[in-house]
């Protein structure tokens, strides 16, 4: 799953911080840098924090509307 669809579905987000995923974090999960270390620490504090992250999860996925996306898409393909 894409972080922009699990942005849209409110589930919380793990992201590296490539593409602009950085933008989709807003108290709603965590970046991660590359490493096992940090992907497992980070993935830990989701866990052990899950209610708090699927809130802001949730509130997040509310400034998101698939029709937006729909119309980002096409404008994207048609040009």
């Amino acid at each position: 799953m894409s972080g922009l669809e699990a942005h849209t579905a409110a589930i919380p987000l793990l992201l590296s911080d490539v593409g602009g995923c950085f933008e989709l974090i807003e108290g709603n999960g965590l970046l991660v840098e590359n490493t096992e270390d940090d992907i497992g620490y980070k993935l830990d504090k989701i866990f052990d924090d899950y209610e708090n992250y699927r809130e802001q999860a949730i509130r997040a996925s509310g400034k998101f509307v698939i029709e937006n996306y729909a119309s980002a898409y096409k404008s994207i393909i048609l040009g």
